[in-house]
């Protein structure tokens, strides 16, 4: 049975089975540090891996992506990034696909910005490679229902991605 999380403004539902931490006002510890952050969110599986949201206003979501990739760069100067688009509920997600090795093991990462009417909204999610296949359904079960519940920016909807490109 799925838990529902209802604070700051995130709704969303996550297995219950899994450790909740959040925090509004400035984010005093984690993968990022953000100016203007509002409340996060942090979910936590019990094999470790974790999703995250960040609900930053007055922020644009690139800087917030560009922000965290560049976070997990300096602690992992080997990593691969691809750039990804994608539309979730509405929302225009930008982001990175993130590929890195820690302890022997590859690990995966993925990192999304979106736009709000009042700021940006960060995602990221991450866990071991072998873990990932099992757990991405989840993480993005996670984030559909979040962004389900939260106005989308119209303009970051137009023009479609297809438009220009027949």
């Amino acid at each position: 049975m799925p838990a529902t999380y209802d604070q700051g403004g995130l709704k969303f539902q996550y297995p219950e089975s899994w450790r909740v931490e959040s925090q509004s006002g400035p984010l005093q510890s984690g993968p990022v540090h953000v100016l203007g952050q509002d409340h996060a969110v942090t979910l936590t599986a019990p094999s470790g891996a974790f999703w995250m949201a960040l609900r930053c206003r007055g922020q644009r979501p690139q800087p917030l992506v560009e922000t965290t990739l560049a976070a997990m760069r300096q602690d992992y100067p080997k990593l691969d990034a691809e750039p990804v688009e994608e539309t979730v509920a509405e929302h225009r997600l930008h982001g990175y696909d993130v590929d890195f090795f820690c302890l022997d093991f590859v690990n995966t990462a993925r990192i999304r910005g979106a736009a709000l009417p009042e700021g940006a909204l960060l995602i990221l999610y991450q866990a071991e490679d072998r873990e990932m296949t099992e757990l991405e359904p989840v993480f993005r079960a996670i984030t559909t229902s979040l962004l389900e519940n939260l106005p989308a920016v119209k303009s970051s909807l137009w023009p479609p991605r297809d438009l220009f490109n027949p």
